[in-house]
């Protein structure tokens, strides 16, 4: 992207040309957010296991899959600049995404952190593929939903809860790939 170019900020939606997609704004609310993160070693599953953070994904995939979901994207990389793993699936005609953060190691022990991350992630994943089989996917994944403009329900909820109503609204909302009427 050129210097004068302008994109969707990839947090707020509003227009930017600040590198890496992130608008000025957003950028120091996310800086203000990582400042009250924990550490990872002040969490649980720091250094409790040793396999491979690729196993803890391919576990995940396994849980969506049973709960009746297809995969449609999976990796481990960088979002908006910061380590995360991500994971994308298909249930019940709508699609979700899920963004889980890599927390900064004070010892900078990195792969440690990507596997506490990873092993978070998947708990996080069984979990709520338990409460669909009782409550339904909506209810259980709404703040992994995507949205029309590319944004999640949980993203767009913190960042500007104000128009949560307005995107979810009939017929503004994609479900399947059509507009929900």
């Amino acid at each position: 992207m050129q210097y004068w170019e302008k994109k969707p900020c990839n947090v707020c939606g509003k227009e930017t040309s600040a590198a890496g997609g992130v608008c000025p704004r957003c950028k120091k609310k996310q800086a203000e957010e990582d400042a009250k993160k924990p550490f990872a070693e002040n969490l649980p599953y720091w250094k409790t296991g040793t396999s491979d953070p690729m196993t803890h994904m391919d576990n995940a995939m396994e849980e969506i899959t049973r709960a009746g979901g297809t995969v449609t994207a999976h990796m481990l990389g960088m979002v908006e600049g910061r380590a995360a793993i991500l994971l994308g699936f298909q249930i019940d005609g709508d699609a979700y995404r899920v963004e889980w953060p890599v927390l900064q190691s004070k010892t900078g022990d990195s792969r440690a952190a990507m596997r506490q991350a990873a092993t978070m992630m998947f708990y996080d994943v069984k979990a709520r593929c338990l409460s669909y089989r009782v409550l339904g996917a909506r209810r259980s994944f709404m703040s992994w939903l995507c949205l029309p403009d590319g944004r999640t329900a949980g993203q767009v909820a913190v960042a500007e809860p104000s128009l949560l109503g307005q995107l979810l609204a009939p017929g503004r909302l994609l479900v399947g790939g059509q507009a929900d009427e």
